[in-house]
């Protein structure tokens, strides 16, 4: 019966082994059990094997982790001499130099970029500004104008003189109480001339100025629309209404005073005669009487559109 051993540490004498031992620890591999009978050989040698491949491996890589680190430390060393040189710093500065270049340049680009967008938006809005202010002005003089031209008309329809008023002689007329609706047309003009005015009847007066002008319109609607102006003026049909009802569209407002009778009737005899001397047939004549009411409404109407837009203005 044996038990294998191994050689832990070889000197030449006793004492050399003393020191050594006393200078370092002396490292014991593993020892395998002895109470138990050895294996073969084979098995020996392939452990032996194994624990030799182990350990240089465990060599190799301690080797090539110094390897690294020598060549990671003299790397560093040359970077920090060539730091150290003159010649890389004016290198690093030329570097320097040329980025800060490039990005003064980049920023004057965009910048003048940025300028101009601007000089462009600045005149864009200046042009704007100035057809704008055109556009009012051109506004201003057609309101200026629009409110000339309606002055004109109502001196026009309201004037009192006339220098070369030409007289004539109206018929007498027949009187027949009627109501406004159902009056019959009668032959021959409703008005007469007395120093220089047109008589209608029920108090009503115009020049012959005035009355020319109501006249002079073609359409029947205007004639009607004229004469109302000229009889009651705008003061007065923009706060009444043809018979005083009630307005279906407005049944919370208050109605309105309606127009004199008297002078209801006597402008629808001046239509009726007009409509007489144009020579129109029975059916239209008629046609025109039912209008009449209308006419006038829708005067009444125009009136108070034109005050609520100028009052805006």
């Amino acid at each position: 019966m044996y038990y294998k051993a191994q050689i832990l540490m070889l000197g030449a004498t006793r004492q050399e082994l003393e020191q050594k031992k006393k200078a370092s620890r002396v490292r014991i591999p593993k020892v395998l059990d002895t109470s138990v009978e050895s294996s073969s050989s084979e098995d020996e040698c392939e452990v032996i094997q194994k624990e030799t491949a182990k350990i240089r491996k465990e060599a190799q890589r301690s080797m090539e982790a110094a390897k690294q680190r020598s060549l990671k430390s003299m790397i560093k060393q040359k970077l920090e001499k060539k730091k150290a040189s003159p010649v890389f710093e004016s290198v690093n500065h030329a570097v320097q130099e040329v980025a800060q270049s490039c990005q003064s340049k980049d920023c004057a680009s965009k910048l003048h970029s940025m300028k101009r967008r601007c000089m462009d938006a600045e005149a864009t809005i200046a042009k704007l500004e100035a057809e704008t202010k055109r556009a009012r002005t051109e506004a201003a003089e057609y309101q200026k104008l629009n409110k000339q031209l309606q002055t004109q008309l109502l001196e026009a329809l309201r004037g009192k003189t006339d220098d070369n008023v030409k007289k004539s002689t109206p018929e007498p007329l027949e009187t027949e109480v009627c109501s406004v609706d159902d009056m019959p047309a009668k032959e021959g003009p409703s008005y007469v001339e007395e120093d220089g005015k047109i008589s209608l009847g029920a108090g009503i007066s115009l020049t012959s100025r005035q009355w020319n002008a109501v006249n002079s319109q073609n359409k029947n609607s205007l004639f009607v629309k004229g004469l109302a102006v000229a009889v009651w003026g705008t003061n007065v049909l923009k706060d009444r209404s043809v018979e005083g009802k009630l307005c279906p569209r407005f049944s919370q407002r208050e109605a309105k005073a309606p127009l004199s009778p008297e002078k209801l009737k006597a402008v629808k005899e001046c239509f009726m005669n007009r409509l007489q001397r144009q020579k129109v047939s029975k059916e239209e004549m008629e046609m025109e009487n039912k209008k009449f009411k209308r006419y006038l409404s829708e005067k009444i109407q125009d009136i108070n559109r034109l005050m609520k837009k100028q009052a805006k203005q």
